[in-house]
């Protein structure tokens, strides 16, 4: 067979395979496109973009709706990432599998921010109410976890703005400046929650216990994936981190702390 129909065939072969793959009855017009340029690849990732731009403004606004819509966005990108591992042991490489990573990880961070607002939210209730211990350290929890959520999101739109594509002669980047100030605004609701929770802390003897929260920004990284390692200690001063059998000393800790580790 010449080259040119094999590579006719090919091509017939993926938009096929593409068309016919679905979450929910919703097709990947864009992503099927992308059989003779980065086009399609560009627009159905910048969808994503914006169901992201969705998924934390539902945050700020501490909708319900927040955590569900950061689980349709966790399955859409995790049907891109078994479409092009299914497509690269078929031998079809594209740019798929450069672009995909990143936008993982901005799934993984904003689902990771909205559970931990749905558990801090309903401590806090707790809280209210009555000085109940348990509750303060869920939701002392849940704010690190938030934290280290945004954290997660903020890492892979510093990596997607890197990501280049090519249609035909022309350049394509990915515009995450609505989305980076969406960001910004849930970095703004994690420290209001900080400072809801300080409240609490002086309204009960039990609250001058010594606490300690550690948390990590992906808790399954890969390989050489930097992660963040948060750290919150109250009336604690001297802490040693455990990580591949090396000591990690954290002194002097009054309060949320971060390392960054590759495993």
């Amino acid at each position: 067979m010449k080259p040119k129909s094999k590579l006719q065939v090919v091509t017939a072969l993926l938009l096929l395979l593409l068309l016919v793959s679905s979450i929910g009855g919703a097709r990947h017009e864009h992503y099927s496109a992308a059989s003779s340029s980065d086009g399609g690849i560009h627009s159905f990732f910048s969808d994503l973009i914006r169901d992201a731009e969705i998924c934390l403004d539902n945050f700020v606004d501490e909708s319900p709706y927040a955590d569900i819509h950061a689980s349709r966005l966790e399955s859409r990108i995790k049907l891109a990432v078994e479409e092009s591992r299914f497509y690269a042991v078929k031998g079809f490489e594209s740019n798929v599998s450069r672009v995909v990573q990143p936008f993982s990880t901005l799934s993984g961070g904003a689902k990771q921010l909205t559970r931990y607002q749905l558990v801090f939210l309903s401590n806090y209730e707790l809280l209210k109410n009555e000085s109940d211990y348990p509750a303060y350290v869920e939701a002392r929890t849940a704010i690190v976890n938030m934290r280290g959520g945004a954290d997660t999101i903020k890492s892979s739109l510093e990596r997607t703005e890197l990501i280049v594509l090519w249609n035909e002669s022309s350049t394509l980047n990915f515009n995450v400046s609505d989305l980076s100030e969406k960001l910004n605004k849930a970095y703004a609701l994690i420290n209001h929650y900080e400072r809801l929770l300080e409240q609490y802390e002086l309204k009960a003897p039990a609250f001058e216990d010594d606490i300690l929260v550690v948390a990590l920004s992906n808790e399954q990284p890969h390989l050489y994936e930097e992660i963040t390692i948060h750290v919150y200690a109250k009336n604690i001063t001297r802490i040693s981190l455990f990580i591949d059998n090396e000591t990690h000393s954290l002194k002097n800790l009054t309060a949320e702390l971060q390392k960054k580790h590759r495993f």
